[in-house]
């Protein structure tokens, strides 16, 4: 069960990579055009999506590095 949780844990944690930079790019790209001033609903979809995607990398990260081996590098 533990090596199931930790491959949904280590997709996820790729899958949040993957979206993450493409919504990053947008939020800039919104921001240097000034249509986030025009379309505020698509600018809350693209918050939206950039934090879901930023808080679930980061958890996964926390979970990954909490749960690793411990035993490389100590001497």
């Amino acid at each position: 069960m533990k090596k199931l949780t930790s491959n949904v844990i280590r997709f996820f944690y790729y899958l949040s990579a993957v979206i993450m930079v493409p919504a990053a790019i947008v939020e800039i790209y919104e921001i240097i055009s000034g249509r986030a001033a025009v379309d505020p609903c698509l600018r809350n979809m693209t918050d939206g999506i950039f934090w879901s995607a930023f808080a679930l990398y980061h958890f996964c990260n926390w979970y990954i590095r909490k749960n690793r081996n411990n035993t490389i590098g100590t001497f």
